[in-house]
């Protein structure tokens, strides 16, 4: 959905499809990537629950709709997005939009039709149960009889299409009639142009790289040497990706279940595209960081990173994710020029730190942003903190984010701590070094830029720093410096969970956050339970 004022996070492609029917939703999932730059967009599904129970609306490139049991609710909520400048497109479902001029008609359908777009003719596809009639739509393919088959209308700002034959799902799920799946080169071709010429949507060929050895990396002969008597032709399980609608196994090309070896910089056949000059000269860690495994393309970093867990302090570093884990089961896109990498250490729960391990998702998001902010450089880039877990530039774009996860073992928690940082790729929102760039022009200053090499060995430094402060002295010293980044001093946000006002105050010494209603009462709020929409002042009980 656009606004003037929506927030800059990666924009989502969100499918309706009903209740279960995964299948379905799978498919159109992948057709819809084969189309879009998987740079810029994630498709999620869109349940019936969310949309009734949730702010789904926020952030949203394209509504795409294929249902033939949309409650009157659904689809009231479905004209709203619409009355707000949505972007949406409607196959074969029973959708109408009468204040829009739309209404649709039941029809026998599951028969195969012919139908042309512009240059592209005589394409063979099936007809769905409904057909559509458009007040001043604009027609954009026909059948054979010379019948409208897809058109489109402007309403107030926003473009819908409505189609009465499928082309984002593949025949085969749709009909059982012998032969449906022909042609589905020039079928997913119209869906292109219609995602692009029509919607606005920005289009690419998915061409995705497949995950890929991941190499081990040190600056010390003698830590070499230990490591390669660990790490010995080790192969590591990467996961399935049935379950991601950033890259899927289909548009791989490849089996869902990935393993690949891990070998020694010098097994590589040819030069590791990793600058580890510019890596290790800003790697001022005690521990944190001095064995990396550095895998060219990846599903996730922090499954690489449990699948390593019997070495203590090393980092995983992707040059793409294909896979990439967000908070929730969300996806982080995750392209060439990020800094995408996952820590894992172990610590005491007896220690300070063991006792508030919420808190590690907070050190975490203040090492990115400090570690760059300290430096009197780049002080005046106006990075900041939403709270959990999210890294801003300014109030409204997202740059990055943060993923923990802990395994218990005895007394002892096992943590991996993800993060992902745009550095040097615009898509899908912006880049640290967009705002250098833009810093630069306006004042005429010429901070250099950033290599997502440094930009993750001073996080691990200042990291370990933040750490070693937290254990010494406790949580005084980290949340004031927290507080100097974060954006909600004296927010007054909507608790969702029970509809009052209420005013942040901070955070507890566990990492939970504070507010006072208006009755005065001070409530805590965990991170894993509730979610930060900044948009609508509101946070979300999940």
């Amino acid at each position: 959905m656009t606004s003037e004022s929506a927030f800059v996070k990666p924009p989502n492609v969100l499918v309706y499809v009903g209740e279960n029917q995964q299948n379905v939703f799978k498919n159109i999932a992948t057709n819809i990537l084969r189309c879009l730059n998987i740079d810029k967009y994630v498709v999620y599904e869109l349940t019936k629950s969310e949309v009734l129970g949730t702010p789904w609306k926020e952030n949203v490139a394209l509504l795409v709709v294929l249902s033939d049991e949309i409650e009157s609710s659904i689809a009231e909520d479905f004209r709203k997005y619409l009355d707000n400048k949505g972007k949406m497109i409607v196959f074969c479902s029973n959708f109408d939009f009468p204040r829009a001029g739309l209404k649709c008609n039941l029809v026998p359908g599951g028969d195969k039709v012919n139908i042309s777009y512009k240059d592209i003719f005589n394409v063979p596809v099936l007809r769905g149960k409904y057909s559509y009639t458009l007040v001043d739509g604009h027609v954009l393919a026909t059948n054979s009889d010379g019948e409208s088959a897809i058109m489109k209308s402007t309403y107030n700002g926003g473009d819908f299409v409505v189609s009465s034959v499928h082309l984002a799902l593949d025949p085969e799920l749709a009909s059982h009639i012998e032969g449906a799946g022909k042609d589905e080169e020039n079928r997913l071709l119209i869906l292109k142009k219609i995602l692009g010429e029509e919607l606005g949507l920005e289009i690419k060929s998915a061409i995705i790289p497949s995950p890929t050895p991941g190499y081990v990396i040190v600056d010390d002969d003698k830590l070499l040497c230990e490591i390669r008597n660990k790490i010995n032709a080790k192969e590591i399980h990467l996961g399935k990706l049935e379950n991601s609608f950033a890259a899927t196994a289909e548009l791989l090309g490849t089996s869902a279940d990935i393993n690949v070896p891990v070998l020694f910089e010098s097994d590589s056949a040819g030069a590791v595209l990793f600058d580890k000059v510019a890596y290790f000269s800003k790697l001022k860690s005690n521990n944190f960081g001095h064995v990396m495994v550095y895998f060219p393309v990846i599903t996730s970093t922090m499954i690489a990173s449990e699948q390593l867990s019997e070495h203590e302090n090393i980092v995983v570093i992707a040059g793409r994710q294909i896979a990439g884990r967000g908070r929730s089961g969300n996806i982080w896109i995750s392209p060439e020029g990020s800094a995408m990498f996952t820590l894992h250490f172990s610590l005491s729960l007896s220690s300070k730190l063991g006792q508030r391990l919420s808190m590690l998702q907070h050190m975490a998001s203040l090492a990115v942003v400090h570690s760059i902010g300290k430096n009197p450089i780049y002080s005046k880039l106006d990075l900041r903190l939403k709270w959990p877990n999210d890294l801003y530039y300014g109030k409204e774009r997202k740059i990055g984010g943060v993923l923990v996860n802990t395994t218990i073992q005895g007394s002892i928690a096992h943590v991996y701590i993800g993060i992902g940082i745009n550095v040097a790729n615009e898509q899908p929102t912006m880049c640290i070094n967009s705002a250098i760039e833009t810093h630069n022009s306006v004042t005429g200053d010429a901070l250099p830029l950033l290599k997502p090499e440094e930009v993750i060995a001073l996080t691990l430094t200042e990291l370990e720093s933040i750490i070693d402060d937290f254990t010494k002295s406790g949580p005084d010293n980290f949340l004031s410096l927290y507080y100097s980044y974060w954006l909600h001093s004296g927010q007054r946000v909507t608790l969702s969970a029970i509809n009052k006002e209420a005013t942040i105050q901070g955070l507890d010494d566990y990492g939970f956050l504070i507010v006072q209603t208006v009755e005065k009462k001070c409530l805590t709020l965990q991170p894993d339970g509730n979610r930060f929409d900044m948009l609508q002042n509101l946070i979300i009980s999940k």
